[in-house]
């Protein structure tokens, strides 16, 4: 019963976690990315385009800019399900509006996304190539000998994905700015990372648009 409680209530914490940072997001003050102030908190949103090369997605070999996974094990009916991995990673993108660009550097960012692929396996043996692979490199040291089942969701940000970005920036020049015209005239691009005095934050949710 204890265990039961722990768990179900280490599932309410993060649901709630979740939902309370859409929420914020979505109350954020909304800018366009050419007229968020440096050093000022606020919402932008754009497409994301990665500065060099994509990242794969772990379980499902998607490009992507940002992935989540997380893994949850079912130990069978008298036991409750239990999240036994959460892990991020993202790479530098670009958001871009009007002609208006913003790098985002993902890492420590606090990130909201929509589980959009599941996948399955009857416990760690039986596990696919992709599977396998996230079980050796987050869970090497785990025993799965009474799992049933395990669970794989994967969530990603696509390449050209609306996003919205919560956060804080600098101004930099920008090197790839349109046409020369742009560069003579000064153009500039936002630098978005995380602080501790403004934590950055990612989501896909439509709703935070």
């Amino acid at each position: 019963m204890l265990r039961d409680l722990t768990n179900g209530h280490r599932t309410l914490r993060n649901w709630f976690a979740m939902r309370r940072l859409r929420r914020q997001i979505r109350k954020a003050p909304s800018f366009a990315i050419d007229a968020l102030p440096e050093d000022t908190r606020g919402r932008i949103v754009g497409p994301a385009q990665p500065l060099g090369d994509t990242l794969t997605a772990p379980i499902s070999g998607r490009p992507c800019v940002l992935w989540v996974i997380e893994v949850i094990e079912n130990l069978g009916e008298d036991w409750p399900s239990l999240r036994i991995l959460y892990a991020q990673r993202g790479i530098s993108f670009v958001l871009e509006e009007s002609g208006a660009r913003a790098v985002v550097e993902p890492d420590r960012a606090i990130v909201s996304l929509v589980f959009d692929h599941t996948n399955m396996s009857n416990g760690a043996d039986r596990a696919d190539a992709m599977q396998k692979r996230v079980l050796a490199e987050h869970l090497a040291h785990r025993d799965f000998t009474h799992t049933v089942e395990l669970t794989f969701h994967e969530a990603i940000v696509d390449v050209g994905e609306k996003v919205a970005v919560v956060g804080s920036g600098t101004r930099e020049p920008d090197p790839d700015a349109q046409g020369a015209a742009y560069r003579d005239a000064g153009r500039t691009r936002l630098r978005l990372t995380s602080s501790e005095k403004y934590p950055l934050s990612i989501t896909d949710d439509p709703r935070c648009m």
